[in-house]
């Protein structure tokens, strides 16, 4: 039962001033990491996804902060459908458009809110460790998911993954708190961070797995006969199926999705076929988790840590990284094509890597060799984590991005409100950073419509057509884009990027 009364100081400010000084200058590495190149423009790996976000944020700010109504800049704007879309819960992007209003329209400000909650995010890990294993543990786990490199680039991201991971990994420190103490501040901090966790993508609801795990520790079969703990599931997925449930209805209105086909096969959800190939989990372990997310030496310090054995409540670990592995089979196709869907599997495994140098010293494993090679390791894999997030960071540089020149085209050579078609991989970042409205596109869709294509953006008030030639490069698309320059009139062809005016 949850006990009321006790403590009223917050939890999160005790979790703060409660930290040990080795947490405190993990936290002041993880600032100086993530603080590098925050204030590059949203371009790179992830741009697709960040200019979306952004782009949300913005249309919030603009147009009277209807936080049910999410909108972003493709779906046109100023006729049905417009651009409302379906998503998951918008409170980050919300959130951004509010600071929007303080400080004004910059693009360092969902950086450093996902700044914020990474750092919150290494906080709970540390009280969670702490909790379960050791302090030593807890501070060598805070240490690597401070500096493993992907981590540190989502951490800074114009993303969800940031708060995500926070509010999960504050979920689970929260729930182990009030099974421990009975706290009733705990147990509504841990219903919170839950369920807002499963908000922000749902596919987070297999953190249910280690709760569970936590609860059986704790009460062991007769957790199924505790109030409490029906309780804590009914506020969970209660405002998860109001949301999703209310997303579906924009879907209908518009048409318009970022959460992609939830139809068996589609898009990012459910592939047995794929899921049941070498070459699936090949690129899932060795070369997401081991080549970028973990890097090589610190996979090897995680395989260690995997070896050695649990202590008190560890295993709540093995329960995470299998919940996180069945995410992954859930979410097959999306799994396979972005990276940042193995962010799930990091918290348990920093807190699995900080087991393996959480061990005392005097313990025969630090004895030499051993003490060698776990220093070695631990050297290569700051290197490797530095190296790795460098060459990320790197793909935000303007110079390097199409999508860049692109925008500058469209910004240069378009009236404000003119509605725009970007043939750019249906991308939204050359829109986002044009500050223009319309639709994107991809060149097989024009490839397949031809002037039927075009003309039906023309008939819901799309001015000019915008794209790469890169995109063309094909002797059959080369053909192509000289029909389309010959029909319509040309506005600027400066040999990288062209822009026409469409003729109806």
């Amino acid at each position: 039962m949850v006990q009321p009364g006790g403590e009223s100081s917050i939890l999160l400010r005790m979790a703060l001033w409660r930290a040990s000084r080795d947490l405190r200058w993990v936290l002041g590495v993880a600032l100086a990491i993530r603080f590098f190149h925050s204030d590059a423009p949203l371009l790179g790996t992830n741009s697709w996804r960040e200019c979306d976000n952004a782009s949300i944020a913005r249309n919030y700010a603009a147009h009277g902060f209807q936080f049910m109504r999410p909108t972003v800049d493709w779906g046109g704007v100023g006729s049905p459908p417009g651009g409302v879309v379906q998503m998951e819960f918008p409170a980050y992007h919300f959130s951004v458009a509010c600071l929007y209003r303080v400080f004004g329209e910059h693009d360092w400000l969902g950086r450093w809110l996902s700044i914020l909650c990474s750092l919150l995010a290494i906080v709970f890990l540390h009280g969670l460790v702490a909790g379960v294993a050791s302090r030593r543990a807890a501070a060598w786990a805070a240490f690597f998911l401070a500096i493993l490199p992907l981590n540190a680039y989502y951490g800074r991201a114009f993303m969800v993954e940031s708060p995500m991971l926070a509010a999960l990994i504050g979920g689970v420190w929260a729930f182990d708190r009030w099974l421990a103490r009975g706290k009733v501040h705990a147990f509504w901090l841990a219903a919170l961070c839950i369920a807002l966790g499963c908000l922000l993508k749902i596919v987070s609801l297999y953190i249910g797995l280690p709760l569970a795990l936590l609860a059986w520790h704790r009460h062991g079969w007769r957790m199924v006969r505790r109030p409490a703990l029906w309780g804590f599931v009914v506020l969970v997925l209660a405002p998860v199926a109001w949301w999703y449930g209310w997303s579906g209805t924009l879907l209908v209105e518009s048409g318009l999705s970022l959460m992609g086909d939830w139809r068996y096969g589609t898009d990012k959800w459910g592939d047995w076929r794929l899921v049941a190939t070498l070459g699936f989990w090949n690129r899932i372990i060795f070369e997401r988790l081991a080549g970028k997310h973990l890097t090589w030496p610190g996979f090897l310090i995680f395989g260690w840590g995997m070896m050695l054995g649990r202590r008190r409540r560890e295993d709540v670990f093995d329960a995470w990284l299998l919940g996180a592995l069945i995410a992954t089979v859930v979410a097959s196709r999306g799994s396979w094509v972005h990276e940042h869907y193995q962010v799930w599997f990091l918290p348990p495994a920093a807190a699995v890597m900080g087991r393996t140098f959480g061990r005392k010293w005097r313990a025969r494993m630090w004895r030499a060799p051993g003490a060698a090679v776990a220093t070695i390791l631990l050297g290569a894999c700051l290197v490797f984590s530095a190296y790795r997030y460098a060459e990320v960071s790197a793909s935000e540089s303007p110079e390097e991005s199409g999508s860049w020149r692109l925008a500058i085209t469209i910004r240069e050579h378009t009236e404000p409100d003119a509605l725009i078609v970007s043939l750019d991989h249906k991308d939204p970042t050359a829109l986002y950073h044009a500050r223009r409205h319309g639709w994107n596109a991809h060149v097989n869709d024009l490839a397949a419509g031809g002037d039927a294509f075009l003309l039906g953006f023309v008939a819901r008030g799309a001015r000019y057509l915008a794209a790469r030639h890169e995109e063309f490069m094909t002797p059959d698309r080369t053909a192509l884009v000289r029909r389309v320059l010959a029909r319509h009139r040309i506005v600027i062809d400066d040999g990288a990027t062209f822009l026409v005016r469409l003729q109806p």
